[in-house]
């Protein structure tokens, strides 16, 4: 069942958030004699099923959330580096929306737009910020203030990950990062901490737009953290879009959106 009819929105400790149920996902490539046979396929359930496993975001410290997850429906505007997100996000009685959130509703726009360029599908306008998506504003990036993504970083040229446990220790992958450019293929490597066929990172890339998958712009360089559309690159903001910052540095127009589990 798709699962937007249970959503509702909520205040807690005078901020709103978006609540979204429990989500079972599953990503495996179509057997053949199958519809769209041999496609790599994004699936979600509103309930445990075979096959398919809780999604990342509604875990805390790998116990199932008791309900779901609440999404901030707005970005707290802030100059604020990387490593002052936990920080920051604490002083408003909540966690930092991580790589995990943000994927979570590129899979949910993937599935209803039925669409790899969901910038249009969504707003009407290619590569337009400051997009609502089911009362989440800005959801990936305003015309003033982009987002940082937690959990998701590039150190030493691999790609480092927030344990899918949701423990809060990063996990890495030693997998290369793979420089700049639109995806053309997508990263599925698993392992006990991690499965990146619950996200939409590159494996390969390519200059060309046409030569893309999906409709956003990745870059995927060493010694860099992954954040949501910012207002310089508004014409390559989107919901599968990753730009790099240095850890340590403050940036001004990029803020944080809250997350709690529930």
């Amino acid at each position: 069942m798709f699962p937007f009819d249970q959503m509702s929105t909520e205040i807690i400790d005078g901020i709103s958030y978006r609540f979204l149920p429990n989500i079972w996902v599953r990503n495996e490539t179509l057997p053949t004699g199958a519809t769209y046979e041999e496609q790599f396929a994004y699936m979600i359930s509103d309930k445990p099923k075979t096959g398919y496993h809780i999604y990342p975001s509604f875990k805390k410290n790998d116990a199932v959330n008791a309900d779901g997850l609440l999404i901030g429906l707005d970005i707290v505007e802030n100059t604020l580096a990387y490593s002052e997100l936990v920080t920051k996000a604490a002083e408003y009685n909540a966690e930092p929306f991580n790589i995990y959130d943000m994927h979570l509703l590129a899979r949910l726009m993937l599935i209803e737009f039925a669409a790899k360029d969901i910038q249009k599908a969504l707003s009407g306008i290619e590569g337009k910020m400051g997009a609502t998506y089911h009362e989440i504003k800005n959801v990936w990036g305003g015309q003033s203030q982009g987002q940082w993504y937690y959990g998701l970083t590039t150190e030493d040229g691999t790609i480092h990950i927030l344990s899918n446990k949701m423990d809060g220790s990063m996990v890495d992958t030693r997998i290369a990062a793979t420089g700049s450019g639109y995806p053309m293929d997508l990263l599925v490597t698993s392992s006990l901490n991690f499965d990146l066929s619950d996200i939409f990172l590159a494996r390969l890339q390519s200059d060309n737009q046409t030569d893309g998958i999906l409709g956003d712009y990745q870059c995927l360089e060493a010694n860099c953290v992954f954040s949501s559309g910012f207002v310089d690159n508004n014409a390559l903001a989107g919901p599968f879009y990753l730009c790099n910052e240095n850890l340590d540095e403050k940036v001004k127009n990029i803020g944080l959106r809250l997350r709690r589990a529930c």
